[in-house]
């Protein structure tokens, strides 16, 4: 019989195997220029308001 221990690190080791690999890092200008763009093109907001609130 496994421990609740034995098998919760063993659910863990299962997990991280399966999981995809992580994505490289972007910097964060790239980001907010992409959320920006995506937010313009699906949020339907205007373009003005969506301006004022970005952060660069």
């Amino acid at each position: 019989m496994v421990s609740e221990r034995a098998r919760a690190k063993l659910n863990q080791m299962a997990a991280r195997k399966a999981r995809p690999p992580k994505q490289k890092t972007r910097p964060l200008a790239q980001l907010c220029a992409w959320w920006k763009a995506s937010a313009i093109l699906t949020s339907g907001v205007a373009v003005d308001v969506i301006n004022s609130r970005v952060l660069e």
